[in-house]
């Protein structure tokens, strides 16, 4: 299993410390200039990276709201394309806004990025698509996704069906990502190829430090909440942690 971390933007030179095998970054927030480009994509292409995923931003719109006109959407998805033109991006997931847009504009995009780019996206399954939709996508696909877990609601209803969208993928010999999905204690129960995770900078937010114990990964919360934990340095140790824990589990 893969285990992509994900957060690099704007945190280049801690994930050139921790070296993570793999990474996830999303295309929303790698915006801002050509140097902030540069730095993330040269930390990508690194010799510890060993691959690396691009996210269209789409979760980065469920979060913090969206006021995009369609006009505008045109043009988010026409610069998309040409940064994974411009950096010869191999793997990069749709713009699956789904909630926004409708499936069927999502569709148009999707076609849109594959025709301008050569190169298949993995599109991402949500609920609101249907069983069959999934079964389509893993006989026209190579590498799908399943998303709608993070911060959802409903996460764990769809957790408990995850064996038959696994199973499926494997079925047709495609691969299979579960987006934002790191429940350590569940990742071995179900065998996606890879998933991704940005639980390491719990350390800032929440006051959380992990240490891997044998093949477990153990958070534990600070026992003193009126004295504020460091964000920097805890985070930093919990990517450490974090990319031991991701090159335990690829093989």
């Amino acid at each position: 299993m893969r285990l992509y971390l994900a957060g690099i933007e704007g945190k280049t030179e801690m994930f050139d410390e921790a070296k993570p095998p793999y990474i996830l970054f999303s295309f929303a927030s790698a915006q801002g200039g050509s140097k902030k480009s540069e730095k993330i994509m040269n930390s990508v292409r690194s010799p510890y990276c060993k691959d690396y995923l691009l996210d269209s931003g789409a979760f980065t719109f469920f979060t913090k709201g969206h006021s995009k006109t369609m006009a505008e959407w045109d043009r988010y998805v026409d610069a998309y394309i040409d940064f994974i033109n411009t950096w010869n991006v191999h793997h990069f997931f749709e713009l699956d806004i789904d909630r926004i847009v409708g499936l069927e504009k999502v569709e148009e995009f999707r076609r849109r990025i594959e025709s301008k780019t050569g190169k298949q996206s993995i599109p991402v399954w949500h609920s609101n698509r249907g069983w069959q939709y999934f079964v389509n996508m893993c006989k026209e696909y190579s590498y799908v996704s399943i998303g709608g877990i993070a911060k959802n609601p409903n996460g764990k209803a769809i957790e408990k069906i995850f064996p038959w969208f696994i199973q499926e993928a494997h079925r047709t010999g495609t691969q299979i990502h579960g987006l934002g999905y790191t429940d350590t204690k569940k990742l071995k129960q179900y065998p996606f190829d890879s998933v991704d995770s940005t639980s390491w900078s719990s350390g800032g937010r929440y006051g959380v430090t992990f240490e891997l114990k044998g093949n477990a990964m153990c958070g534990k919360k600070n026992i003193y909440p009126d004295k504020k934990l460091d964000g920097q340095p805890v985070n930093l140790h919990n990517l450490k942690v974090w990319s031991q824990y991701a090159k335990s589990l690829d093989h």
